[in-house]
């Protein structure tokens, strides 16, 4: 084979190589995007946990926010050694997402049924205050019951990402 064959050879097979690397990059990014919405609800949880031990130490709510916290990190550290990998352990996310929404909906059921001082001190006990410390509180709700449907998907392999997967995994005969 001549010189002028050998390098026209290389270059051929170069840009396949490289489409190959990308669809497998592709597909180990889908595999983690599939957790995108519970990664970020965590993340919210986990700063708005944060805002209530820096608001409200030394009160029970504080000591409880505290917990959810340390409850949190092992979370983080799956959602954190997800990345290419196709078979992933969450128990501990599938463990702090319904209790984090047991926390939340007990605070929503506070903040209409106790004085404001015992639940959130730094709001004021008025209609508005309760209001936008529900506001607070409820938009939590609705993303931990978001992220808990979302990992019930993912249980039962049942959500629109993983059908993309299987799709491009059958397509382009990749797997990771």
């Amino acid at each position: 084979m001549s010189k002028r064959n050998r390098i026209k050879t290389a270059r051929a097979v170069e840009p396949q190589d490289t489409m190959t690397q990308r669809r497998i990059r592709s597909l180990t990014t889908l595999y983690y995007n599939r957790f995108m919405l519970v990664r970020y609800t965590c993340a919210a949880c986990f700063f708005g946990n944060f805002f209530l031990v820096y608001l409200t130490w030394g009160t029970w709510i504080g000591f409880v926010a505290l917990a959810l916290m340390i409850l949190a990190l092992p979370a983080f550290w799956q959602l954190g050694t997800m990345f290419g990998k196709s078979k992933v352990k969450y128990q501990w996310i599938k463990l702090y997402t319904p209790v984090q929404w047991v926390f939340n909906a007990a605070l929503f059921v506070l903040i209409w049924t106790v004085p404001m001082t015992q639940v959130f001190p730094f709001f004021s006990d008025t209609p508005i205050g309760r209001a936008t410390a529900a506001a607070f509180v409820g938009i939590g709700l609705i993303m931990l019951t978001l992220s808990n449907l979302r990992l019930h998907k993912i249980d039962s392999n049942t959500d629109k990402t993983f059908r993309q997967i299987k799709f491009y995994e059958e397509k382009y005969n990749l797997t990771i």
